[in-house]
């Protein structure tokens, strides 16, 4: 038994029809209304509390900066001008890296989608020859797009974010596993570790767990995609011709079929991603606070 099963009971087997196995809530505002139209139901869902995106103050030096240099990389990345792109990520990635992350919680939400984006451009294609440097750019990214969407209502923001969890999970996995955690300590009122006899980041008892907590990134898509793509019509919702990481109709696919292998139904997925996706972004935050 897993821990949902623990704490919510087995779950039922979900029948799933071939021509019609989802059905994804037209967005014609930048926030979907809280009734949805589901799997052929209309269904209901009780507002999850946003978290706040304006605790600390904005640092024009620091915003004004990191924003020039992150344009940069967006332009030359777009440009193939590699080796500029490649200088410009560089400087980026430096600004915010060790002590100084804490910086990139003083940018303005107006620069928060140029610097995401470029932190995205960094995750995916700077090669560090360490995995972890990438990761720092992915949770980076992570963050300034995830309190732009937030903040801003900014759906042009939700392809890349996607794109980050459908194909390099492993660079957000250490979030994703904390999220689930703090997930669970919310529920439960424990900290997790006295629950589960262990750490759940490395211990080897814990695997399941972990691949639970990753597994649950699924569930984030199922939130995230339905503000840039109807899944029925098979129609974008957001300009395809603009660098935002939008994902291939093959990639779209590709999470159709994780989401109809996870057996949870696609309404459950929904509620469970908006609260996982706020999670995330506090974990992020949270991260760069103690970077200090």
């Amino acid at each position: 038994m897993n821990i949902f099963e623990l704490l919510f009971g087995k779950r039922k087997e979900v029948q799933v029809s071939e021509s019609r196995n989802h059905v994804t809530p037209k967005v014609e505002s930048a926030k979907p209304e809280s009734k949805k139209k589901v799997e052929g139901k209309e269904v209901k869902f009780p507002d999850v509390p946003k978290p706040n995106t304006e605790i600390y103050p904005v640092i024009e030096l620091i915003d004004d900066s990191f924003s020039a240099v992150a344009c940069q990389v967006n332009m030359y990345v777009n440009m193939k001008r590699n080796d500029a792109a490649v200088q410009s990520m560089n400087q980026l990635f430096q600004v915010c890296y060790g002590a100084n992350g804490h910086s990139l919680l003083n940018i303005s939400l107006d620069n928060c989608q140029p610097i995401g984006l470029a932190f995205t451009n960094i995750a995916i294609l700077l090669d560090f020859n360490d995995r972890d440097m990438n990761s720092v750019a992915a949770e980076n990214a992570f963050y300034c797009l995830s309190r732009s969407f937030i903040a801003k209502d900014n759906t042009f923001v939700t392809p890349a974010m996607f794109t980050l969890l459908l194909d390099y999970s492993d660079l957000l996995k250490d979030k994703l596993i904390s999220t689930h955690c703090s997930w669970h300590q919310k529920k439960l009122g424990m900290p997790i570790g006295m629950m589960l006899g262990g750490n759940p980041f490395n211990s080897p008892n814990l695997a399941d767990f972990r691949q639970e907590a990753i597994d649950m990134r699924v569930c984030i898509m199922s939130y995230l995609v339905q503000f840039f793509y109807d899944v029925d019509e098979k129609k974008y919702l957001v300009p395809t011709d603009m660098p935002y990481w939008i994902p291939a109709e093959s990639k779209i696919q590709n999470y159709l079929k994780l989401s109809r292998d996870s057996k949870m139904p696609l309404e459950s997925q929904i509620k469970f991603g908006e609260e996982y996706f706020y999670l995330m972004f506090t974990e992020c935050e949270d991260t760069l606070n103690k970077c200090r």
